[in-house]
């Protein structure tokens, strides 16, 4: 396969995508497709995606109508990509001919992470959607919960009535009954559960960063592509190769030309995630271990303003006061274990 579009851009057309696509798979160590559905499947989808479709070919996971509907979905993205994928490689210096098809599989997974985010419908809406679920699941267990209170209490009166007159001693051994009592507080723990999940959510999302906006998190991407492959570093200055390569893989992935995202771009190029990328690509592992620790820290400071919304009584209060010291013990795990990993 020609290599010139790597170096001087122009267009691709259907074959050369088409081996563009088998190459990159070869690369990364994924079987070549073997009949007509594997070629289908090397044509639509990255090798991450691949490699699962050949896993689950013949088992009971596959859907074919599923991976149909990915394919139609990922059509109009592998159109765009004929004329926009030799601009963005040509942003990526990569010297080794296995790094260029493993750049070109990168890059359309980036996008195709992008397609999927861009026509999700807004966080906030879903998290909207999700509590208003929540709290009408809330209220119709809670009238359930009252009915069965109702339902114990005459079944009580009424039990203490009849074992008198049966000489019955122990009514409760009985599992029919054992069965009642059970129901009632599996409803009041599972309500409970709920509401301590709702608070907990509520404080972590109002926790979460701006940061982790969908385009913010998008430029973090497309930065992690080009630590790898040798592309553009991220400035604020307009017009620079990074804004163009990342106009050019947003326009690949929504069809919206001219995004060149400089508040996104500005935004990360000061933050601490730049610098979390850029330690990792020098050899620095300890991009995981400070992602987990954000989480245990976001998780402890969520939990703890749940607990000050939340009567001190209660089976709520309890779930998250047990939650909150799992998550310490978490977070006091961790950070022994790095300190001890740093001095040696």
């Amino acid at each position: 396969m020609s290599s010139t579009f790597w170096k001087f851009g122009g267009t691709l057309d259907v074959q050369t995508f088409t081996e563009l696509q088998s190459l990159a798979k070869k690369a990364l160590g994924y079987p070549e497709p073997r009949n007509c559905a594997e070629r289908a499947a090397s044509f639509y989808l990255t090798g991450l995606d691949y490699n699962e479709f050949l896993d689950n070919r013949n088992t009971s996971h596959f859907s074919a109508k599923d991976y149909g509907r990915k394919f139609r979905q990922r059509a109009p993205l592998i159109g765009r990509a004929f004329d926009l994928l030799p601009s963005i490689l040509s942003c990526l210096k990569c010297d080794l001919v296995k790094q260029r098809y493993e750049s070109a599989d990168r890059v359309l997974e980036v996008a195709f992470e992008c397609q999927e985010q861009a026509a999700q419908k807004s966080r906030k809406a879903q998290r909207t959607r999700t509590y208003e679920s929540v709290d009408s699941l809330i209220a119709t267990l809670e009238k359930l919960k009252n009915q069965i209170e109702i339902i114990d209490n005459d079944t009580i009166s009424e039990l203490c009535s009849f074992m008198g007159k049966v000489n019955i001693e122990e009514p409760f051994e009985y599992p029919e009954f054992k069965k009642i009592f059970q129901f009632g507080d599996e409803i009041h723990l599972y309500m409970e559960l709920i509401q301590a999940w709702r608070r907990f959510d509520i404080e972590l999302q109002s926790r979460s960063e701006s940061p982790g906006t969908k385009r913010f998190e998008f430029v973090r991407q497309v930065h992690r592509l080009c630590k790898k492959f040798d592309g553009p570093e991220p400035k604020t200055t307009p017009n620079s190769e990074f804004s163009d390569l990342t106009a050019w893989i947003y326009e690949l992935a929504t069809g919206v030309p001219d995004v060149s995202s400089p508040g996104a771009i500005s935004r990360y190029a000061r933050s601490k995630y730049r610098k979390m990328v850029e330690d990792f690509a020098d050899g620095d592992m300890g991009l995981p271990d400070r992602i987990m620790e954000d989480h245990w820290i976001r998780n402890v400071e969520s939990l703890d303003a749940a607990m000050k919304h939340t009567e001190n009584s209660g089976l709520t209060a309890k779930i998250l006061k047990h939650a909150l010291a799992t998550e310490n013990e978490k977070l006091k795990w961790f950070r022994e274990k790095k300190k001890v990993n740093s001095s040696n």
